[in-house]
């Protein structure tokens, strides 16, 4: 059982990678609560193919925004 107010490592849209390295991902959505927890991760690879997959949360980091390249990174603000 979760106990309450428990926040997984990994929420649904963060970016992650798989620990030992590969894509940028997306937590599509996140399955906390299971005996072995883990997000279900979507990407696009390099040939414009979507893959979904299910990865521990264990095997998951986080991927600051400002990693990957600039078609990763979230949109500037040019309203100055």
């Amino acid at each position: 059982m979760v106990a309450p107010g428990y926040i997984p490592p990994v929420q649904e849209g963060d970016r992650v990678r798989l620990a030992s390295g590969g894509a940028i991902m997306t937590a599509e959505k996140v399955l906390d609560g299971a005996a072995h927890p883990y997000a279900k991760c979507v990407w696009i690879d390099r040939w414009s193919r979507v893959h979904r997959e299910p990865f521990g949360l264990t095997s998951l980091t986080i991927v600051p925004w400002d990693e990957g390249g600039p078609s990763e990174r979230p949109p500037k603000d040019d309203t100055s």
